[in-house]
């Protein structure tokens, strides 16, 4: 949707540029230009999003791993003492 209004903003100030819309022109500009580069911004967050959302699978799958080892260790400690 995004691409939408930018193709809009743009195709308005090229239209404008014909004519005598001058600030105008540069005010669609600008905003083509701020929503292109707020645009870049969400797309980084997106991608900081997926690698975090990555890592907490990863940390978790070790502390599972972490507690089964744990539990592993203390029944074998347990039946060391049984066998004592």
């Amino acid at each position: 949707m995004s691409d939408d209004i930018v193709t809009r903003l743009r195709a308005l100030a090229n239209a404008l540029a014909m004519g005598e819309w001058i600030a105008l022109t540069e005010t669609c500009a600008t905003a083509a230009a701020e929503i292109e580069r707020l645009r870049v911004i969400l797309q980084g967050w997106e991608h900081s999003a997926r690698n975090a959302e990555r890592d907490i699978v990863a940390l978790r799958a070790e502390r599972d791993e972490a507690r089964r080892e744990i539990c592993r260790n203390e029944a074998d400690d347990i039946s060391m003492e049984l066998l004592s």
